[in-house]
């Protein structure tokens, strides 16, 4: 059976810590993923949105439930896959985007189990 995600104060320190990005700085580095394949930049990219995933994972359990840790997993897969597609020269932010790829890797799941 799954163990529920539960995060608790002693874990925050296991959790990176959000780091806000600005658009400029956020574009740079997708523009470095994608030009370069500069791992640092789209991992940097990726914990700084971290904490979208988490608070989706939040609202996809549904009220009153744990959140589970495989829509948990499924939702950094969404964060990787926002990364590696999204383009900068479109003019939206990486969260818009990858909330749409976190809600797909949601439904994926969902409808596999």
């Amino acid at each position: 059976m799954n163990n529920p995600f539960r995060p608790s104060r002693t874990n925050r320190k296991y959790v990176p810590r959000a780091e806000f990005l600005d658009a400029p700085s956020e574009a740079r580095l997708a523009r470095s993923w994608r030009d370069e394949g500069d791992v640092a930049a789209r991992n940097r990219l990726v914990t700084s949105h971290q904490a979208l995933a988490i608070a989706a994972t939040i609202r996809a359990g549904g009220k009153g439930r744990e959140p589970d840790t495989d829509i948990l997993r499924h939702e950094n897969i969404g964060l990787l896959k926002a990364a590696d597609r999204f383009d900068p020269d479109k003019g939206f932010r990486f969260s818009t985007y990858a909330a749409w790829w976190i809600r797909a890797e949601i439904q994926d799941y969902k409808i596999q189990n």
